[in-house]
């Protein structure tokens, strides 16, 4: 008799229903956090990359701009200048120029021509001589372009002229640029004696007319003089010609008389010095 042995039956095991897990609210959370993160990621590399090909530049300070020398107005030459006059030492200054009428100048011009031709004149002299040509000079002039008319000439005149001739004769005679003046003896100084009038030697006149300048321009006037030494008959010739050149300019006729012109001390000097000196 054969014996089976009936086959075990091993109880099932209840299997457990297949419910869906929960997912966790966490967990969805960090997949957005994870998702921003990329994106956020993704536009800064663009954004690094973008900066790469185009660099930015740095902002500086506005500097003022310099204007351009093409724009600016360019500066007119001056005229050239007359050589300088020197002061007694020799040394150049600035060229003084002088405003003033021609009579100053050509009595300054007179005075310091006779002091260099009569050295035994004084100086109060030879004012009176340069004042007596500078009378002389106006008197002609006013009549040739009609300022002043020239006297009738009546039988009274004439015989007071005749009388003047004759005291004249009897005083002392001095020469200068030919001018024959006569000298009659003041007090103590000789002064010149005009159409009966005695023309005197004060400076202080002149110096009001010169203001500063009137030493400086007697200096250039005496050393242009002393270049002519041992050749005064020369000078003497030739010394109202040199005032006709360095005087002042004025207009011709009626219009400048009177007038002021202007005076350089270097045209006086440029005039006066002897060539060669």
């Amino acid at each position: 008799m054969v014996t089976t042995r009936a086959a075990s039956k091993r109880p099932k095991r209840n299997k457990s229903p297949n419910i869906p897990k929960a997912k966790s609210p966490l967990t969805k959370q960090s997949k957005k956090h994870r998702d921003s993160n990329n994106e956020n990621k993704e536009q800064g590399l663009v954004q690094a990359q973008a900066q790469a090909r185009n660099p930015r530049k740095r902002k500086e300070p506005p500097t003022a701009q310099p204007t351009p020398i093409t724009n600016r107005k360019r500066p007119k030459p001056e005229p050239a200048k007359p050589s300088p006059a020197k002061d007694s030492k020799g040394n150049a200054d600035e060229d003084i120029v002088i405003v003033i009428n021609r009579a100053p100048v050509l009595h300054l011009w007179s005075a310091c021509v006779t002091r260099f031709l009569h050295r035994r004149l004084s100086w109060s002299t030879c004012l009176s001589a340069g004042k007596a040509i500078s009378a002389i000079c106006a008197v002609s002039k006013g009549r040739s372009v009609g300022v002043f008319e020239k006297p009738e000439e009546t039988e009274e005149r004439k015989r007071e002229k005749e009388e003047r001739r004759k005291m004249m004769a009897a005083l002392e005679e001095v020469e200068v640029m030919g001018f024959r003046l006569r000298l009659e003896r003041k007090g103590e100084e000789r002064l010149v004696v005009m159409g009966g009038r005695t023309m005197d030697g004060v400076e202080e006149g002149l110096r009001r007319k010169f203001g500063d300048t009137y030493e400086r321009l007697r200096e250039v006037m005496e050393k242009g003089l002393e270049s002519w030494k041992g050749e005064e008959e020369e000078l003497d010739r030739r010394a109202f010609g040199m005032y006709e050149v360095f005087r002042p300019s004025v207009q011709q006729g009626q219009r400048g008389w009177g007038k002021k012109g202007e005076l350089r001390l270097s045209s006086v000097e440029n005039v006066v010095k002897r060539d060669g000196a």
